[in-house]
This record gives structure tokens, C-alpha cells and sequence, in this order.
């Protein structure tokens, strides 16, 4: 028996278009199966719960990054669960990252046919993540974008960046680092990257990795308002690094010490001080 969870809104309507997709391989399969269809945020995170509960082995998420994280977080017993992801949000950035295939026939063979394998998570404070989590322009981002009162999308998305950028100030980062060295950043943004992306395309950690047992920190300190379009130009192609306001390092956790807002896998969290940490062989998923 498969579990899947479901937020049928997900992507525009591509989720519920996905659904259908899989129930007719399913059927044709002769393979068990039931959805479990989200109504409101924070649902998905519940029905994960009630699912452990009652001894489910195997369950999907099917929906983009914010229904994952939902699930994530949701999951009681990590040591009997196995964890599917099929992609059909707007961004899939973790899907990517993980080398789940977009299509998603392809994602249910994978769960159907593969096995699954430990992959990285990481705490932030009572929270769990399975992208990035991260403080400045991000949260800011996020935060306009539901402003938006035209059809949300990844270039609403874009539009919300496009109006940070020309907003921007620079963010007080006070961090804590896993040696204990303190420091204050005035910074453009710092993320502690499990995937690769965010933002639906948006390659600030290309080189990280869900399955090394690190976080790659990537903190961009403060710069001139005329060097942020070319900043930009350098975090769509993947090449931030190169920047020499970057700064790149591999962490196995890091402390945002004082009040801060911060955005874990798309969705904004209050802390007063957080701690991130690296989680290990501690979730199975297929991938």
C-alpha cells in the first residue's frame, strides 16, 4: 500500500492533472494504493502524522517544495518510513536536486522499481528542511510575493525579486558558527543550502549535495547598489560563488543568533535565535 499526499492546487492545477496520471498507472498495475487530499496549509503535515500513526510504510508527497516540506515534517516515524516525492508544484526545486524526474510516470517508477536511499535533512530549530533555509533578500522575496494579487507563478516570483532588489538594504546577521567563532555580517543574504535552488530555478548552491552529510553556508555580504544587477545576473546562471562578496563554506550546523524571520523550503518561520543543523541516515527516500 502507498500513501499519497496530495495538495491538488499545487502548480496551477498540475498537480490534480497528475493525479490522474498516476491513478491510471496505478489501476493498470494492480498496485494498492490511496490519496489523502490536503484542505488547508498545514494539512499535509497532519495527515503525515495520522499516516505514521497507523503504521503507513511508504508515503509520496505530490505537490511542489511547500507541500515536501509539509510532509517532512509530518513524518513521526522516520525509522519505518519510506519517503516517495512525485514533483508537481510550480518550482520542484528539491526534485531537481535529488535527480527525481519531472515527469511524473517517471517519479512513480522510481518508487515503483527503485529503492530508497538515505538523503539529508536539516533542522532549523523545531523545523525541518529539506532545500534551503535562509535569511535576507529570500524571506523579503517571499514576503512581497504574497502580496501579489495577480495569478501567483515564477514570474510573480521574479517581479517580487526584481522589486527587493531595488528595495534593498542590507540584513544584520549575527552567526554562530559549529567552532564557536561569532561573527556580524551586513549581508545581501546567507543560506544553508541541502539542495541546489530555490525560488523555482534560482541556482544559489549548485555544487551542494542532499546525501554528503553537509550544509553549504553561502553568505553574500553587502555591496553597492550598482553591483547588484550584475550580482544578479551571476545567481541565475550558478556562478554566485564567483562573487567576491560570496562566501562558500561546508557546515554540519550553523546559529542565526536574535529575532529573525526565516524562510525554511519557501515558508517563513519567526525565531529568536535558530540553530540549523545537518541530518543524516536518518530518512529514506527514493531517488
Amino acid at each position: 500500500m502507498i500513501d499519497f499526499i496530495i495538495c491538488e492546487k499545487a502548480g496551477k492545477g498540475k498537480a490534480l492533472k497528475t493525479r490522474k496520471k498516476l491513478e491510471k498507472r496505478l489501476n493498470e498495475l494492480n498496485v494498492g494504493y490511496k490519496f489523502h487530499v490536503t484542505q488547508a496549509p498545514g494539512h499535509a503535515k497532519k495527515i503525515a502524522e495520522e499516516l505514521c500513526e497507523k503504521g503507513s510504510e511508504i508515503i509520496v508527497a505530490v505537490g511542489g517544495d511547500g507541500t515536501i516540506h509539509e510532509v517532512l515534517n509530518g513524518l513521526t516515524a522516520l525509522d519505518k518510513i519510506k519517503f516517495g516525492i512525485i514533483p508537481a508544484g510550480t518550482g520542484n526545486d528539491f526534485a531537481a536536486a535529488a535527480n527525481i524526474p519531472l515527469n511524473p510516470l517517471e517519479a512513480l517508477d522510481l518508487i515503483l522499481n527503485g529503492e530508497a536511499k538515505p538523503t539529508d535533512f536539516f533542522n532549523c530549530g523545531d523545523k525541518r528542511g529539506m532545500n534551503i533555509a535562509g535569511a535576507g533578500i529570500d524571506v523579503d522575496i517571499l514576503k512581497q510575493f504574497a502580496k501579489a494579487k495577480v495569478i501567483k507563478g515564477k514570474f510573480q516570483y521574479l517581479l517580487s525579486l526584481i522589486h527587493c532588489l531595488i528595495h534593498y538594504k542590507p540584513y544584520r546577521l549575527e552567526l554562530t558558527y559549529e567552532n564557536g567563532e561569532k561573527v556580524t555580517k551586513q549581508a545581501f543574504i546567507a543560506c544553508a543550502c541541502n539542495g541546489k535552488r530555490f525560488g523555482g530555478g534560482i541556482r544559489i548552491s549548485p555544487n551542494s549535495c542532499p546525501w554528503d552529510g553537509k550544509l553549504e553556508l553561502v553568505v553574500i555580504n553587502d555591496m553597492k547598489k550598482i553591483k547588484i544587477i550584475g550580482a544578479f545576473i551571476k545567481l541565475m546562471k550558478g556562478t554566485v560563488g564567483t562573487l567576491p562578496q560570496c562566501e562558500l563554506s561546508h557546515i554540519e550546523k550553523i546559529t542565526i543568533d536574535g529575532k529573525r524571520s526565516i524562510q525554511i523550503d519557501g515558508e517563513i518561520y519567526d525565531f529568536d535565535g535558530c540553530e540549523m543543523s545537518i541530518v543524516s541516515n536518518k530518512l529514506m527516500l527514493y531517488r
